[in-house]
């Protein structure tokens, strides 16, 4: 946890705009980065916290699994923040099709992952605030309430 509060932290910088850039300025080598750092620390999550794939059966306890799935949406949840500036304009989205396009999959992905969750356990129904992003919460973008 301690490299994905790194990450998260630099994440956070990026999105805030601590850089006094305005929020239509968008770095796409800082994205990049960032990115590439994300999924990075997905990766060197060991292998039993990992989310299984759709051809793999679901191991382990349901605490396991609800630790799986929470690991695989934090990631996406800060792939999302930092390609969300691409959204903020049309002509931001025009410019960075490609972008706009990783950031749209990763939504729709998460949105999957939680269906799938819903389908399949009683975990989404149990511990809905676990799940659901809110972005009127700012200053705890990067945070959840179950750890």
């Amino acid at each position: 946890m301690i490299s994905y509060s790194r990450i998260g932290s630099r994440v956070w910088r990026s999105v805030a705009g601590f850089d006094n850039l305005a929020p239509t300025d968008i770095k796409k080598e800082d994205i990049g980065y960032l990115d590439y750092q994300i999924i990075q620390w997905q990766k060197a999550i060991p292998p039993e916290l990992q989310l299984p794939t759709n051809g793999s059966p679901q191991s382990g306890s349901r605490a396991m699994h609800r630790l799986q799935v929470l690991l695989y949406l934090r990631c996406n949840q800060m792939r999302i923040l930092i390609y969300r500036p691409v959204l903020h304009s049309a002509n931001s989205i025009m410019e960075n099709l490609s972008y706009a396009q990783i950031v749209v999959e990763l939504a729709k992905d998460s949105i999957r992952a939680l269906t799938h969750l819903n389908q399949t356990t009683d975990i989404y129904r149990a511990q809905q605030q676990c799940f659901n992003y809110r972005s009127e919460e700012h200053t705890s973008e990067l945070q959840s309430p179950c750890g």
